[in-house]
């Protein structure tokens, strides 16, 4: 799992296309924790957006990229 630091809404972007099976919001656990982020799926830990918290990452944002 990375920890991803000086992420920024609006101009960074994670890109999930890897992941098949994960095609949109509904397949994320987008969870916050402390000061942080965390984003899982298929019951896998993906990344920890430091700094950041959970309900300003929306796919409408351009901050998550799926297949």
């Amino acid at each position: 799992m990375d920890t991803i630091t000086g992420f920024q809404i609006g101009i960074d972007a994670i890109n999930i296309v890897s992941l098949s099976s994960v095609t949109g919001m509904d397949d994320l656990d987008v969870t916050h924790s402390g000061i942080n982020t965390l984003i899982s799926a298929l019951d896998k830990d993906l990344a920890i957006l430091a700094e950041i918290q959970a309900s300003t990452i929306q796919s409408s944002s351009g901050s998550l990229v799926f297949a």
